[in-house]
């Protein structure tokens, strides 16, 4: 699905947040109310046919700790009131306690240091993320590691980071001599690991498009 931006920006006093479809792609930024038993949404009206009938909601916070929410979407009506908006309602879903995500998400480019803990073959492995998604991630190492390899990684968040389980899937060639490249998917995600995960993810693709000026 292309990524479709809208400058929501009239109300102040209502919550900002972000929609982002499944596989991680930005849909629309909008408004919204949270209320005891679901969330009321405001979604300019131009975009509202190209809303899914579940997406991530990701709530903007001065402090970036964003909180993500999975929801099921309906349409309410269409030119309620708000300027040009339409409305909608969400409800939770309940995330599966695990997960079996393949690489389709939405990639993010990345360059940070990390430590892979292989314990297989009881190594720490010094690499470089190259991009993150919400279904895996690339990097770079100096150290030659087999296809099939299961490790753990640290990734760095506001409460200090959390480990995260991998498999590498594939190699990938590099023009460097001596750097290795890899491509890994997520295993054994339960649902509080998938939600960091994809905090992580989104939070860097904000970071991301602002230093490309994409919006």
């Amino acid at each position: 699905m292309n990524s479709i931006i809208n400058e929501c920006d009239r109300d102040k006093s209502a919550n900002r947040g972000q929609l982002y479809s499944v596989d991680s792609e930005p849909l629309a930024n909008v408004y919204y109310e949270e209320t005891e038993n679901c969330f009321m949404i405001h979604i300019l009206e131009q975009y509202a046919d190209c809303i899914p009938s579940e997406a991530f909601l990701v709530s903007k916070t001065k402090e970036e700790n964003d909180a993500v929410y999975r929801l099921s979407l309906n349409s309410i009506s269409l030119n309620h009131g708000m300027y040009d908006y339409s409305l909608w309602i969400g409800h939770r879903v309940r995330l599966p306690e695990k997960s079996s995500n393949i690489r389709k998400d939405l990639r993010i480019p990345l360059n940070i240091e990390v430590v892979l803990n292989a314990y297989s073959i009881r190594m720490e492995v010094k690499a470089r993320i190259r991009n993150i998604s919400a279904g895996g991630m690339s990097f770079v190492s100096e150290t030659r590691l087999p296809t099939g390899l299961k490790f753990s990684v640290i990734l760095p968040n506001d409460d200090g980071g959390f480990s995260i389980d991998a498999e590498i899937v594939n190699q990938i060639p590099t023009t460097t001599d001596n750097i290795l490249g890899y491509g890994c998917k997520w295993i054994s995600l339960d649902a509080m690991t998938e939600t960091k995960i994809r905090q992580f993810v989104f939070k860097n693709e904000r970071h991301h498009n602002q230093r490309t000026n994409r919006y």
